[in-house]
Parts: structure tokens; C-alpha cells; sequence
């Protein structure tokens, strides 16, 4: 029988800054900040993945068109995560015609996204500003298709 030996992961050094509030938490939660900083920074990229494929098959492509297409240019910021959301996509529809442009129904289209719980909301606005900081919308044939794979239900 073969030993099973543990997979060599690539470690590297972030630094950040945390506000307060964060430093608490990591140290009502962990031994140390940094073992909770680790441990944040390790799981975070599964919920993340994790909640994409929860919300796959809820939003036409068009819906997922305009969410990239709002987001374009957007700086996220943690203080107000899960709102940007919402309030790019109102302004835009109300503002810019958003909802003719992509051919979807607008009202509904905002109301679902309300509904959605705060992760999903920040998994969204995640999503889309990451198809331009990754360099995904250079691929003119199919960067938009490849990016939205995640989130569109699959053909039976």
C-alpha cells in the first residue's frame, strides 16, 4: 500500500490592514489573528465558488451581461460589500436604459436581486468586477460566455 502524502501547497506573505472590528472577531474566533486571518483568507475562495454554484440558473445570460456590463469600472469596497450591487444596477437601469439594452425586464430583474441573502450579493458583485480585473473581457469570442459558465444552468 502507497503512503499518502500531503499535498505541497505554495504559501505566500499577504499583508493587510483590518479595521477593529475584524481584529476582534478574529481573536473571539481563533487562537491567534493570524491563524484567523489564514484560515479566513484559505476558506474564503470555496464559500466563494460555493455560492456561485448556488445561484446557477437564476439569471439569463442578458441579466448576467448587464451585471458585467454595470460593473465595469467598479472599486469595490468592503464597508459597503453586498450593496454596490443594488445600487449599480438601479442607477444604471433607471439612468442608462441598462434593462433595453440588454433586452431584460428591469423591475424584476432588481427585485430578484433584493431577495437574494448578503453573501450572494457579494459573490455577485465579486464575480463581475473579477471578469475585468482577471483580463477575461479581452477574449472578444468568448470571454463572456467562459466567465458566465458558473452561473448558467446547464442544457438537459
Amino acid at each position: 500500500m502507497e503512503e499518502m502524502k500531503p499535498k505541497k501547497i505554495a504559501i505566500h506573505k499577504v499583508t493587510t490592514r483590518t479595521p477593529e472590528s475584524a481584529v476582534k472577531w478574529l481573536e473571539n474566533h481563533f487562537e491567534t489573528k493570524t491563524e484567523g486571518a489564514e484560515f479566513v483568507l484559505q476558506a474564503f475562495p470555496d464559500l466563494y465558488a460555493r455560492t456561485l454554484h448556488e445561484l446557477r440558473g437564476i439569471f439569463s445570460r442578458g441579466e448576467l451581461c448587464a451585471l458585467l456590463d454595470v460593473f465595469n469600472g467598479v472599486w469595490l469596497t468592503a464597508e459597503i460589500g453586498g450593496q454596490h450591487l443594488l445600487l449599480e444596477i438601479h442607477d444604471a437601469i433607471q439612468l442608462n436604459g441598462l434593462d433595453a439594452k440588454w433586452k431584460i425586464d428591469g423591475p424584476d430583474f432588481l427585485e430578484r436581486l433584493k431577495e437574494l441573502p448578503f453573501a450572494a450579493k457579494v459573490a455577485l458583485e465579486l464575480w463581475a468586477t473579477g471578469f475585468w480585473k482577471s483580463g477575461a473581457w479581452e477574449d472578444q469570442a468568448n470571454g463572456v460566455e467562459n466567465w458566465s459558465m458558473p452561473l448558467i444552468a446547464k442544457e438537459d
